[in-house]
């Protein structure tokens, strides 16, 4: 189970330039950024490893089965409704516009909408499988994809196009109040978490969460590549022209001794892999978690036959991203992102005390 925990985490890391954590951090690069980042590295952490310790502290129990025994049953069903539909719309916004970014710049002569009706189908049928395939869908995802990522940021990074003093005219404002929205961006890196909620149920009391020390500084250091890096090939003012600042920074790299010389088309491809698999553990992790509000509902671990509920409500996520692609536009996903951040961190924040309560109810029994 330990392993899984760390898959999980680093998903989210790398999926922070697709939640426009980048973006969101560059509008404040004059005005903040540093210091949000260095709050929101330090309260993701915290974040982290009191939701580690509480999951550690009842093995084998999910977040809905640890508060239903703990807590009155018209408080939790609410908290935890909400919270899968917290985490559900995330991955529409993750699907949605990544289907809008692959007609953009792969695909022009596709239309959104079309291409939704392929990622969605994709995603649902990845999202009604049990936590088990999940689990370990995202293992092998990562495997094939990471090593991909890991040459393009190094890639990048030792470019000679790669302007470091537009880089160290952004670090040097290190002194300017962080704002809200900023620690809500940078905070993300580090609810990899979430998840647990649901896989928490395979865990057992002899699971150990080695090296966990090393979750702080890994997402330290990815958040600051994805914030340094386009603006180190697209300088400090042209950084916020684009909406999708990271695929443009990529299409500014190339493989000069590759078989595909545009990076554009690797990152890309990736990201395309890391996104579906992002709406497929949040889209089923909103599922498990809406379905545990009903009685007679047990979650579906480890079997064959996939529930019916769970049909339904991966298929209202399907009919809620073609709502969503269909009655917003770019501009908008990037306002919207932004508010999901900020609501994000605000329930967590929430979360954070409902789990000291009970860490210290435990302590007492």
């Amino acid at each position: 189970m330990p392993r899984f925990i760390y898959n999980l985490v680093l998903l989210f890391m790398l999926m922070n330039t697709m939640m426009y954590v980048p973006a969101v951090l560059l509008e404040d690069r004059y005005d903040g950024a540093m210091t949000s980042v260095l709050a929101g590295a330090a309260l993701g952490s915290a974040m982290l490893f009191l939701f580690l310790r509480l999951y550690r502290s009842y093995p084998g129990q999910g977040l809905p089965e640890i508060m239903a025994a703990r807590l009155p049953k018209w408080v939790v069903a609410p908290l935890i409704a909400a919270l899968g539909l917290l985490w559900a719309y995330s991955g529409i916004q993750a699907v949605v516009g990544f289907t809008v970014l692959i007609s953009r710049f792969i695909t022009p002569d596709i239309r959104p909408f079309q291409l939704l009706v392929f990622t969605s189908f994709i995603v649902w049928i990845g999202a009604t499988r049990s936590s088990k395939t999940v689990l370990l869908a995202t293992e092998i995802l990562l495997i094939l994809n990471v090593p991909i990522m890991a040459v393009i940021f190094f890639k990048a990074v030792g470019g000679d196009y790669m302007n470091w003093d537009a880089v160290r005219a952004v670090a040097n404002h290190y002194w300017n109040v962080p704002t809200f929205r900023g620690i809500a961006a940078a905070s993300f890196v580090w609810s990899g978490i979430a998840p647990m909620a649901v896989m928490n149920r395979f865990s057992k009391r002899s699971d150990s969460v080695k090296y966990s020390y090393i979750l702080p500084a890994a997402g330290l250091f990815l958040l600051l590549a994805s914030l340094f890096i386009p603006v180190g090939y697209h300088g400090t003012e042209g950084v916020t022209k684009y909406i999708y600042i990271w695929i443009t920074t990529s299409d500014a790299l190339a493989m000069d001794f590759g078989f595909i010389e545009r990076v554009v088309f690797i990152f890309a491809t990736a990201y395309l892999n890391l996104s579906l698999l992002y709406g497929i553990v949040t889209w089923h992790m909103g599922a498990e978690l809406i379905k545990s509000c009903f009685s007679g509902r047990p979650p579906n671990l480890d079997e064959v036959r996939t529930p019916a509920f769970t049909n339904v409500l991966c298929g209202l996520f399907v009919v809620c991203s073609f709502a969503y692609l269909s009655l917003s536009h770019e501009n908008y996903y990037f306002k919207e992102a932004e508010r999901w951040l900020m609501v994000r961190l605000a329930f967590e924040l929430l979360l954070c005390a409902g789990a000291v309560f009970l860490l210290r109810r435990k302590a007492g029994a």
